[in-house]
């Protein structure tokens, strides 16, 4: 049984949904040369979204990154997301660091898509 959603909660189309992944998963890619070009699609596909958070917070985010060059947004990526333990993408690397522990997950989790059918690159 699904629960009515709370009063004053903004009720979220399964197409915004998958369009607000689609966005973040675009705007947490390192910032090639092809990123900072897509800046007007990429503030056409926010503007799309549905009012709320989600929307106001990408709105936000494109403000910040709107006007950076690409070296500085580089820099601010590797400084963030691949120097900072606690804010790395890759949750081996969060929860292992880069040691044996962190091997032997990665090996773990290629022999648990294997099992499943999957075949990793």
């Amino acid at each position: 049984m699904r629960l009515p959603p709370a009063p004053g909660a903004v009720v979220e189309r399964p197409q915004d949904r998958a369009a607000l992944l689609r966005l973040v998963s675009l705007l947490l890619r390192y910032p090639d040369a092809g990123l900072p070009a897509a800046r007007p699609e990429l503030r056409k596909a926010v503007a799309a979204l549905s009012d709320g958070h989600p929307r106001q917070a990408l709105e936000q985010f494109l403000w910040w990154f709107g006007d950076r060059q690409p070296l500085p947004l580089a820099r601010h990526y590797v400084e963030t997301l691949d120097l900072r333990r606690r804010s790395s993408l890759h949750l081996t690397s969060y929860l292992h660091g880069d040691a044996r522990r962190r091997d032997m997950a990665l090996l773990t989790l290629e022999q648990r898509y294997r099992v499943a059918g999957l075949t990793p690159p």
